[in-house]
């Protein structure tokens, strides 16, 4: 039987698990990915400060651009984000009594997103990887004057002190549109991210970060297999030993990490009994429209009522390509595509839409749809999950903030794994 031993074996893919083991790569410790079919690439823009510092790392160059362009848009009301007119005029025409009120809770959402995301870089990673990585995030949020209480402050709280049912659903839609989830799973720390992520200069696509990470991934010399060739997850006194691949071939590593869900039945229960598998409530649909579509329309648009939808419009051939995604209400049967051509042509009334596809996209929600987080960062599985054994699936550690929370799990993850093989060095 041939052997070969690695710093870190990474099963299952996310794109966490991606950056973490590029960044590994690149520092000349030994990767080995099981991987299967990649993560279904979000369509929204991607900008943040993690982001900005992952590109410095393997590009030398991070991004700098106005931050696109979205709409919301319901029944009565339609305000544009980062557009041509300032926002502070979007509210003033359509909540004349309650502006004032929206803009500076958004302001300080956005000042708290920027706040939280600084400390965390800072802090080197996610508070949940030991009682240093704690202590180190709460000596920076004392800096900055956050509060715990603050942070884990369930949004649906905090609008309901907005104190207008308009203003109330209309803020409600928006950041479910963001996060693809019901806005009652939010903590406030959760909205302030993403608020500040929507509304933060730069921008790059999901796709092109992925080919990013995999040109470099190859170029640092990560090996990679297929995930459908493990045989055997070994252990010993509890603990990972080692795998052994179809075809006889055994590898062992000083760590592992849990790239996906699809891994969990691969794994022994010891490492499954912490972690909860996503429930797939958000889904990508992709159509065609060919006909007249409004001028007036952003590039990307957020629809109201009865559930979200977040639509994405880019040029295709001949046509108009439209990305559709949403989540599916909770324990309700998902909308057909004749419903949601029907909510499609309250915007697109001059279109005929013919879908093409649909990818489906992992996010974790809470069975009830109605609990809010109650420490930061909310996720549903601790990422330490056994001795050596790492959960690194950003929609199982952290389902609510999307491609961009698995920047930051993935720069969390490597900073914490490259103290730790820096330390002992390589053998």
């Amino acid at each position: 039987m041939s052997q070969h031993h690695y710093d870190v074996i990474a099963l299952g893919s996310s794109r966490a698990t991606r950056i973490a083991l590029t960044l590994l790569a690149k520092r000349g410790w030994r990767t080995l990915v099981l991987d299967e079919a990649g993560p279904a690439a979000s369509v929204q823009p991607l900008s943040s400060l993690h982001l900005d510092r992952l590109l410095e790392n393997l590009v030398s160059a991070s991004t700098k651009c106005s931050p696109p362009p979205f709409q919301l848009i319901s029944e009565d009301i339609r305000i544009d984000f980062n557009g041509a007119a300032p926002l502070k005029e979007e509210l003033a025409r359509e909540f004349p009594e309650a502006s004032e009120r929206i803009g500076e809770f958004l302001t300080d959402l956005k000042y708290l997103g920027n706040a939280l995301e600084e400390s965390l870089f800072d802090s080197g990673g996610l508070p949940s990887l030991g009682i240093a990585s704690r202590l180190r995030f709460s000596r920076q949020l004392f800096k900055k004057r956050l509060t715990s209480r603050k942070l884990n402050k369930p949004l649906d709280k905090a609008l309901e002190e907005l104190g207008d049912g308009k203003v109330t659903e209309a803020m409600a839609t928006l950041f479910a549109g963001l996060a693809l989830v019901p806005h009652e799973t939010l903590s406030v720390a959760e909205a302030a991210l993403l608020w500040h992520w929507a509304t933060r200069p730069g921008g790059i696509s999901p796709a092109e970060l992925d080919e990013i990470l995999e040109n470099r991934y190859r170029q640092f010399r990560g090996a990679q297999e297929k995930l459908s060739r493990l045989q055997e997850f070994m252990t010993e006194g509890g603990r990972p030993v080692g795998i052994v691949l179809k075809g006889g071939h055994e590898c062992t590593a000083r760590h592992y990490l849990i790239g996906s869900a699809t891994a969990l039945p691969l794994l022994p229960a010891f490492l499954c009994d912490r972690l909860k598998a996503p429930e797939t409530a958000s889904r990508t649909l992709h159509a065609e429209l060919t006909g007249d579509i409004s001028p007036l329309l952003a590039p990307e648009v957020i629809q109201a009522a009865p559930f979200p939808l977040r639509l994405t419009f880019a040029p295709s051939p001949g046509n108009t390509s439209c990305t559709v995604q949403y989540a599916a209400p909770l324990q309700e049967k998902a909308p057909s595509e004749q419903e949601i051509i029907a909510r499609l042509a309250q915007v697109l009334p001059f279109c005929t839409i013919n879908f093409a596809g649909e990818d489906l996209l992992e996010h974790s929600d809470d069975p009830a749809g109605k609990t809010a987080a109650k420490a930061f960062p909310a996720g549903a599985s601790p990422i330490r999950c056994g001795r050596q054994s790492l959960l690194c699936s950003e929609t199982m550690v952290l389902p609510h903030l999307g491609t961009l929370g698995g920047v930051i799990l993935g720069l969390s993850t490597a900073n914490y794994l490259l103290k730790r093989l820096d330390k002992k060095g390589k053998t």
